[in-house]
Parts: C-alpha cells; structure tokens; sequence
C-alpha cells in the first residue's frame, strides 16, 4: 500500500481516554489508510496499562531521552524518504514542542502543528510561558474552541497571523453508533436515575459541588468515570457527607467501556470551571444523552450550537433545584432532549469534520 504522509504524534499520555490516541492516532488509522502512524510518548517511556495500541502503529517510549528522540527522528525520517512520504509532526503539549525542538536542534520546527487543548488565560504563569514558547516555535498553532481561540494572546494572534486558529474539537460518532448497535446492559449503578461524570479527579472538575448537590436527592447516584490525586480524598468527602453508597468510582476504562457506560446512564453532567472544549460532553450528546453542566464560557459556546443542553450556575442550590427537574421528567421528555442532542454533536462536532480541518493544516506544514 501506498504511502503519502507518516504523521508523528507526539504525546505525554497514552491512556484509555487519551483525546490524542483515540481521536487522532487511531481514527486516522481507519480513515487515512494511505497514512502511516506513528506516536513519540514523551517524558514516559511506556502506555498506561489500560490502553491497547494496534501493532500497525509504532510507538517510541521517549521518555527525557534526548538522544533517543533523536535516533527515533532520524529513522522515522529515513523510512518516510524511502517510501516518497511528507513528514507532519503534530504535538499536543507545550513542554513537549519545546523538548522535542531542543531534542532536535530545532530542525523540524516548520512540520510542527501544536494543538492547545484547554484555554490560556486558565493556564498558570509557568504554563502560560511554556505556550507563548511553543507558539512561536511551530508552523501551525490549533486552538481547540472559539473560546480557546479568543483567550489566546492578543499579540500572539497578531505575530502569527494565520498560523494560529481555532478548530473545535469532534466526537467519534461512528464509535459510538457500534457501540450502540451491539450494547448489551451495563450495570451503572442500579439506581433508580444514574448520572455519569467523566473527568480527572482534580480539583478544577469540582466533584465535591454535584456530591452536595444529590445529597438531598436520594433517587440519584452519581457515576465517575476517572482517576486523578483526589480520589482518596473524594471517596472520604462522600462518606463523611453520607453519600458514599450512592457514589460509585469507576477509575479508567477503555473507550468503549465508557461509551457503554454513558449509553446506559439517564444524565451526563459536568461541574468543570474550565476546559479547552470538553470532550466529554460531546461523547454524551453523541450517546444522546441530555446534560446538565456548568455555566462556563466553553459550555455556553456549544449550548450556542444545540440549545438542549442545560447549563448550571456554581452554588449547590442551583444544582440540586436542576438535578430535580430532570429527575423528575419521564423517560420519553429525557429521550427527546437526548435525541436532539445527539443530532447536535453529529451536525457540529464530528471528527470528519475536525479531521478535514486538520487535513488542510498539515498540507501547508508539508509544502514548507
């Protein structure tokens, strides 16, 4: 088979939830089969344990290793000569676009798309400094959201013209229609009305708000889907609350597993403050699940698109008095918001639409 383009991504995390494995690395692979895949896993030298990897895609453990970076670069280049292939580098973190241009003396700067996957004004000063750096140090800058887009440095944007643009990220509906075409019944709880939460257990998805507001709500128990530094103190906070039977951790699941579990669910909610634009809620919409979540500006900008999607002021009261609505309403009235949800994803936020995107950045990366 013909080959016309090896695509490196380069990447700190391979995990079952990974948005640069599974949206990117793997959906490429189906789609662009005269595309070669390969993945530099940086600052770690192996895939989590939860994730399997196609053995048609190369993976490189990197790890810190300068010297290893560049032997892998060399032969990379090497086979995408011999077979006539462009060469396209697209990174996905700051601190790796700087190590990868240091670890290679700059030499592919010119190939390099960065994709910026939260929004800069919610970056800390280091993280900020580690993103104007590694702007300026590629050929392509992506911003996953509008609202992405529109915090991102206005001299920046000026400096780089139209290198820099924003291209919202997309959901794998043709996943999720398989998955919905062979769903067995996936216990989420046994409740009466399951929501589901998927997200880093960190303190910007502020858990602890959706734990005090289902407290009174007895009907409801709340799924989440995730690992991350607070789970310890999470699982205390909702026994000390008195709500630990009704919270149920799930930990890090393979894709599938996770669309399962949203198919299976009644609601998908999310407390986050901020995001680049969330994935997570995509997924859910595209299982055609309705969704309660919070009123921040990235929420706001798809509820722009497809106006059944419930947004939630911060306190507790506002949730709870939500939560209460929709549990209330029958199975028909969920279904019919879930519906026009799920034909809101599929219209605005498919990966072919993403990828098409994409496509044209990484043509313009080949032609320097």
């Amino acid at each position: 088979m013909s080959c016309k383009r090896y695509l490196i991504t380069v990447t700190d995390n391979l995990s079952a939830t990974s948005m640069p494995l599974n949206e990117f690395v793997l959906y490429r692979r189906t789609h662009n089969p005269e595309e070669r895949q390969v993945v530099f896993l940086l600052f770690k030298t192996k895939a989590d344990d939860s994730v399997e990897i196609p053995r048609d895609i190369k993976v490189y453990g990197i790890g810190t290793n300068r010297a290893l970076l560049a032997r892998a670069m060399k032969e990379v280049e090497s086979q995408a000569n011999a077979d006539s292939a462009s060469l396209v580098i697209h990174i996905h973190e700051a601190k790796s676009v700087l190590f990868f241009n240091w670890a290679t003396s700059f030499k592919y700067k010119k190939r390099i798309v960065y994709t910026l996957h939260s929004t800069y004004k919610n970056y800390p000063f280091h993280n900020k400094l580690f993103c104007v750096c590694a702007s300026l140090i590629s050929s392509k800058v992506v911003c996953v959201s509008d609202t992405s887009l529109k915090y991102y440095p206005k001299l920046l944007k000026r400096v780089l013209g139209d290198r820099v643009e924003a291209i919202p990220n997309g959901v794998d509906v043709e996943r999720i229609n398989r998955i919905k075409e062979n769903i067995s019944k996936v216990d989420v709880g046994g409740h009466p009305f399951t929501a589901v939460y998927v997200a880093r257990l960190v303190p910007l998805k502020r858990h602890k708000i959706l734990m005090d507001a289902i407290k009174p709500l007895e009907r409801i128990r709340l799924v989440l889907i995730g690992t991350g530094p607070l789970e310890k103190e999470l699982l205390q906070y909702a026994e000390a609350i008195g709500i630990g039977e009704r919270i149920v951790f799930k930990g890090l699941m393979p894709r599938e597993d996770v669309f399962r579990n949203l198919i299976a669910s009644d609601l998908y909610v999310s407390s986050s403050s901020y995001e680049g634009l969330p994935v997570g809620v995509l997924e859910a919409m595209a299982c055609g699940k309705p969704c309660l979540v919070s009123d921040i500006e990235q929420h706001r900008e798809i509820k722009a698109n497809v106006n059944t999607l419930f947004t939630c002021g911060e306190s507790t009261e506002n949730w709870t008095e939500k939560l209460e609505v929709l549990i209330s309403m029958n199975p028909e009235q969920l279904k019919e918001i879930g519906d026009a949800n799920r034909r809101g994803a599929m219209e605005f936020y498919s990966l072919e639409e993403m990828h098409s995107r994409y496509e044209k950045a990484y043509d313009l990366c080949e032609k320097k």
